[in-house]
């Protein structure tokens, strides 16, 4: 598949920045929101005329059935993360990858919830996550290799570079900053798979 229509829930710093990539690089982008009006609010000044016609503000979550690609961007709490990631399951087509942008979160708690976890895994953008090269990209042995695939596919459109990590609580920077402050990795990381 190719990821071609992208949506955001939720629209602080993570959501936006994430949907501002995408917009710049051409990407339809649709944020959900609960107030629509909440979204636009927060658009800086320097955003083109042209990138915001490729971002919509929504309240409208049948919309979620017309993207390829949707990004949970919720507050950091499981039962939050849960509830967002069922609501928009609930209205995306069997083949649409669901993502989470969790950088702490243990992924295989969270697609325990979904009806469709082979179409589930983590993308963790890094702040500012509209101008960061790495995102870490959270899989596990049920991960899909059609929606991993079209995830790392989407992420080098973006300009990015995907790095592929078990799906696991605290990504590879995570693990790195944690361990250059004295502690231990929360976990190993795998090497990044090869350029297709």
């Amino acid at each position: 598949m190719s990821i071609e229509r992208l949506g955001i829930m939720g629209s602080g710093l993570m959501g936006l920045g994430i949907a501002q990539a995408a917009a710049a690089k051409g990407f339809a982008v649709l944020i959900f929101e609960i107030n629509p009006s909440a979204g636009k609010a927060e658009h800086t000044p320097q955003d083109s005329e042209a990138l915001l016609d490729q971002l919509t503000i929504t309240a409208d979550l049948d919309a979620m059935s017309e993207c390829d690609l949707v990004v949970e961007c919720g507050r950091e709490d499981l039962t939050t993360k849960v509830a967002l990631l069922r609501q928009a399951e609930s209205h995306m087509t069997p083949g649409a990858v669901l993502a989470t942008s969790t950088a702490s979160l243990p992924l295989l708690q969270l697609s325990e919830h979904l009806d469709r976890p082979e179409q589930f895994l983590g993308l963790h953008f890094l702040n500012p996550s509209n101008n960061t090269r790495i995102v870490e990209i959270g899989v596990s042995e049920g991960t899909a290799p059609g929606a991993i695939l079209a995830v790392r596919a989407f992420c080098k459109k973006l300009g990015r570079t995907p790095v592929e990590v078990p799906a696991s609580s605290g990504y590879m920077v995570s693990a790195t900053i944690q361990t250059s402050k004295g502690g231990r990795p929360s976990r190993s990381v795998s090497e990044p798979a090869p350029s297709e």
